[in-house]
């Protein structure tokens, strides 16, 4: 898995291969330089490659195509797989109810948590620490990729620069950050200063009160979950629960989350979910990552 040790898309992934205990790896890739997925066309995370070599990206399509492979070996050998969510029959209401709260966690609360998460320039820095201890990264290239990545975030939480930057955008004004770190260091009015004059970002989310919104959207997953153990009244966790504690999970060591375990009523849902994914399965990265060339599935 090809990932950002906080990202929440990368975080679905790993709550799903821990669920179905599948022993993965993870490549931690350098947000600023992506040396590590340089093999890949798709330039964003995750990138899961499988044992056969088979690339798959995003995290909805990585998660289906693990659920296809887990159905085909349950029919292959003709017995019930035992680490399998419950999935909704097709064209019920469950399954529609299912799909619109996955739906929901890509395009509603992802974006609250980041919101919340680069909110303050104390948490932006705290979600750039991992760089200090995942990855292989050099010294420098850590702290460059911590300090810039951290300055863009936190800048990008409160103002835009257009109403959406493409990717050669995004790692031009990347750079700018870089520049701004090297010159100012830690000073945050330079940042703010170098945007000024757009809109606030949070706008295009239709976000206004970030941490109320937050409190409100999470509570409205837990009526729909209401007195069960799980989504669609299952014994088993749906795709829709697997998603939303991934994307909480990811967040676990931010201020951000005891005040969403405090604030909320998702704390009960959650340490059920926790029981229920279990340990994870990450099992040790590959010995040497060669970003230079084609994935080679006998590291896998």
């Amino acid at each position: 898995l090809y990932q950002y040790e906080p990202c929440p898309f990368c975080n679905k992934v790993k709550a799903y291969l821990d669920f179905a205990n599948i022993p993965w790896s993870a490549v931690e890739v350098d947000p600023l330089f992506k040396k590590e997925i340089k093999f890949s066309e798709y330039k964003k995370v995750p990138v899961c490659v499988f044992g056969d070599n088979e690339q798959i990206n995003d995290s909805d399509e990585i998660i289906n195509h693990i659920l296809d492979m887990q159905r085909a070996t349950q029919n292959t050998n003709g017995a019930a797989a035992v680490h399998v969510p419950h999935v909704a029959a097709e064209g019920t209401e469950a399954a529609v109810t299912e799909l619109r709260w996955r739906t929901w966690v890509n395009t509603k609360l992802v974006h609250l948590l980041t919101a919340n998460i680069y909110n303050t320039w104390a948490e932006s820095m705290q979600t750039f620490d991992y760089l200090l201890t995942h990855g292989n990264f050099p010294k420098f290239q850590q702290t460059l990729s911590r300090y810039s990545g951290a300055i863009v975030m936190f800048a990008l939480s409160k103002l835009k620069v257009c109403q959406a930057l493409s990717q050669s955008g995004f790692r031009l004004f990347m750079l700018c950050a870089v520049k701004i770190f090297v010159i100012f260091t830690t000073s945050t009015s330079c940042t703010l200063s170098c945007v000024r004059g757009g809109s606030q970002l949070n706008k295009k989310h239709g976000i206004a009160h970030p941490r109320e919104e937050l409190y409100a959207e999470l509570d409205a997953y837990m009526d729909a979950v209401g007195d069960h153990r799980f989504l669609g009244q299952s014994d088993a966790p749906t795709l829709a629960d697997l998603a939303v504690f991934g994307v909480l999970r990811a967040i676990a060591d931010y201020p951000t989350f005891a005040d969403v375990m405090e604030h909320t009523r998702v704390a009960p849902w959650y340490f059920r979910m926790a029981d229920a994914v279990g340990v994870s399965s990450r099992v040790a990265p590959p010995a040497v990552v060669d970003a230079t060339s084609a994935v080679d599935s006998s590291r896998h």
